[in-house]
């Protein structure tokens, strides 16, 4: 995939493509390698191994090209984006935004919090500092240090679970309401990194 990823990229810049191509690209979903015993499609546990997916943007001219950002975007993102970039107006979908500031180094978040909807009635709450995945039992990983989410914080920190569910019920009341912006503010707690 890198490399042809890489001969596209070297094409576009060789040509006059470069100047008037937006690439996107993008993945529906990771694919577990062994992380939380799990290879392939199998129960869908929403780990970061299956939710956490690429997402790559190359703007005309490099404009930010060397970018990256720790912001919390969803693949619904991607039609505001792309409306944006054509010049469609705010076609905004439900609770989507355009990524184009993000990329431009205009702002660096979007959102505080994000909910993930899975099989068997999961749940994950992502805020900038913890995710938490609730199935049978709850699991609390610290989002920065953990990037793979091997270490199961929930039994020491069970005031942050506490605070995240509460958080996780309010975000997927207010979606299904179509109220979000009657959402309250993040407690601290979920956005400052623990200490």
């Amino acid at each position: 995939m890198d490399t042809c990823l890489g001969a596209l990229l070297e094409y576009l810049a060789e040509g006059p493509l470069q100047r008037d191509t937006l690439l996107a690209v993008v993945s529906a979903r990771g694919f577990p390698l062994g992380e939380h015993r799990r290879v392939g499609p199998c129960d869908e546990a929403l780990y970061a191994e299956l939710t956490h997916v690429p997402l790559v943007l190359r703007l005309p001219g490099g404009e930010g090209a060397a970018g990256r950002s720790g912001a919390l975007v969803r693949l619904a993102d991607l039609g505001p984006t792309l409306a944006g970039w054509f010049g469609l107006g705010d076609a905004l979908a439900f609770s989507a935004r355009t990524l184009l500031p993000l990329v431009r180094g205009e702002m660096e978040s979007l959102r505080d919090r994000h909910l993930i909807v899975g099989q068997d009635h999961q749940r994950a709450l992502v805020t900038p500092a913890w995710y938490l995945r609730t199935a049978d039992q709850a699991e609390l990983f610290v989002r920065r240090d953990d990037f793979w989410q091997a270490n199961d914080v929930a039994g020491r920190c069970a005031e942050i679970v506490e605070i995240a569910r509460q958080a996780l019920h309010e975000l997927e009341t207010a979606l299904a309401s179509g109220r979000t912006g009657d959402l309250p503010p993040l407690d601290e707690r979920l956005v400052a990194e623990p200490s």
